[in-house]
């Protein structure tokens, strides 16, 4: 009997164990517990979908637009979780909310571009199709790696002067649209040497007009012909011993900035005028504008001033008034070794500038803000800019690292026509 009790009380206790056992097990093969398996998928049941409703802007605003918005449903509202291609071409994005993202217009150019989105903790990529790019920056020309472009200037026919130095200095003549004149005139400009490469280059009715570092604004023919008489060239006063930027006013008289010696007023007739600004200044560049002289002035001392634009209204009489700080430079530039070296107007009043941001060489000033234009699509940096009359701007791109390799012009449509050239006219 005891020997059957205890075979009685063991079974139970296997029975019991059992049992337990198998509550631990059951919600393994519960039919009404998700498996992994079943929570992917319910999750994917219920993720949001990203979709690509619109992209603005569209038609002829399209062509010239730098910043461009697609609207939709469901972006992540964090630029670092959202990822946009135009084709291959990943773009930067600027801004991004759950229904609209704005990125920068993309490097690559053609018709029926299909247009990506993804966005992090999304099930799918959006795609939008049939975008059309147009092309808006467009290297120009062939230079060899010898050569070293100072400068360019057009005529009243778009014909396009370029000052090349190298082995030797000469200047080319590129008649519209665009192709090189064999007659290349060696020997034209002053000494002939590449101490008197222009700093500034201009047309000037018939004679080719440029500042190369000295006190004088030295002239050629823009036919070929060599001027080298006190007639045709304008020598400043002494004091400006490095003349480097100049501008023509409505009335023909010349505006001329140097280092460390102000500006320089050089009348058609009657005697020439020094003003005391921007003494202490390297000047970068000079325009003329809407009764404006602008300039970008760099200090040459501590004391010296904000690196920046500035603008001195012109008088009744073509003297200047107050200076007035427009662009504080040192402000707003990202690093203290970003430099500006030019700036131009185009007919709707928009300054544009040129520096040596690696991705944005090419920025535009309107309504009190800097933006740049066609971000990471222009080389740097940009040294030099011209408007042909028939509406495109061309830049000169001569980092320091190019010398000896060679330098480039790059074309750019922006929209719009360049402000007037008195001087050309």
């Amino acid at each position: 009997m005891k020997v059957k009790s205890e075979f009685l009380l063991l079974t139970c206790v296997l029975i019991l164990n059992f049992i337990i056992s198998c509550d631990k097990l059951a919600p393994f093969f519960d039919d009404e517990v998700e498996t992994p398996w079943e929570k992917m998928q319910d999750k994917i049941a219920n993720a949001d979908t990203v979709v690509i409703t619109d992209i603005q802007p569209t038609g002829e605003a399209a062509r010239t637009a730098s910043v461009f918005t697609i609207y939709g449903k469901n972006f992540q509202a964090n630029i670092d979780s959202v990822r946009v291609y135009f084709g291959s071409n990943a773009v930067k994005v600027l801004s991004a909310t759950t229904d609209s993202i704005k990125v920068y217009r993309p490097k690559v150019s053609g018709d029926d571009i299909i247009v990506k989105v993804a966005c992090h903790d999304r099930i799918n990529v959006a795609h939008y199709y049939g975008v059309s790019i147009a092309e808006v920056v467009s290297d120009w020309g062939v230079f060899v790696t010898t050569e070293y472009i100072n400068d360019l200037t057009f005529d009243s026919d778009s014909n396009m002067f370029v000052f090349i130095s190298g082995e030797s200095n000469f200047i080319a003549r590129f008649d519209y649209p665009g192709e090189l004149r064999n007659s290349e005139w060696t020997g034209n400009l002053y000494n002939g040497t590449h101490y008197y490469a222009p700093v500034e280059m201009k047309i000037e009715q018939g004679l080719i007009a440029y500042a190369s570092g000295i006190n004088a604004i030295l002239r050629v023919g823009a036919d070929g012909s060599n001027y080298n008489t006190h007639t045709k060239n304008i020598f400043v006063p002494e004091n400006v011993v490095k003349a480097r930027e100049f501008d023509y006013a409505q009335n023909d008289d010349i505006y001329v900035g140097g280092i460390n010696a102000g500006i320089i007023r050089i009348p058609t007739s009657g005697t020439k005028s020094s003003y005391s600004l921007y003494a202490d200044f390297k000047i970068m560049a000079l325009r003329v504008y809407d009764g404006y002289v602008y300039i970008i002035a760099n200090p040459q001392k501590a004391s010296a001033g904000t690196y920046g634009v500035y603008r001195n209204a012109i008088q009744g009489d073509g003297s200047l008034g107050i200076s007035e700080l427009v662009i504080d430079w040192e402000a707003i530039r990202s690093n203290s070794e970003q430099n500006l070296y030019d700036l131009t107007f185009s007919e709707s009043g928009i300054m544009y500038l040129a520096c040596d941001d690696s991705h944005a060489p090419l920025m535009k000033y309107a309504n009190g803000e800097l933006s740049p234009i066609y971000y990471d699509i222009v080389s740097s940096p940009v040294n030099e800019m011209e408007w042909s009359p028939d509406g495109f701007l061309y830049v000169v791109v001569k980092n320091t690292s190019m010398v000896g390799q060679g330098c480039k012009i790059q074309k750019i449509n922006l929209g719009e026509k360049g402000a007037p050239y008195y001087g050309r006219e």
